[in-house]
């Protein structure tokens, strides 16, 4: 079975704006691949890790490690420690 992991993305500088989201979260991913596939469609467009370390992104994506904590007969899931984390912008098509 593969690791699954909590991914969280959230804007680098946040817009406060109330009908914008700044923060997006899932808590069951298999690769940062796969969550950014799963935030564009929030988000509203392809998003892309930045390929460099010179420029920055728009969003930080956050690979966290996932606890899952019992409560009576069913399973919380909550978000870690940070594993990685990337500079994401929108694909240029």
């Amino acid at each position: 079975m593969p690791e699954v992991f909590f991914f969280a993305l959230r804007r680098a500088t946040p817009k406060f704006n109330p009908p914008e989201k700044d923060e997006w979260s899932i808590p069951g991913a298999e690769s940062p691949d796969e969550a950014l596939v799963y935030f564009a469609k929030d988000v509203g467009c392809l998003l892309a890790r930045v390929e460099n370390d010179t420029s920055l992104g728009e969003f930080v994506l956050e690979q966290r490690e996932r606890i899952l904590t019992p409560y009576g007969a069913s399973v919380g899931i909550q978000s870690g420690a940070v594993v990685a984390d990337w500079w994401v912008e929108r694909a240029k098509r």
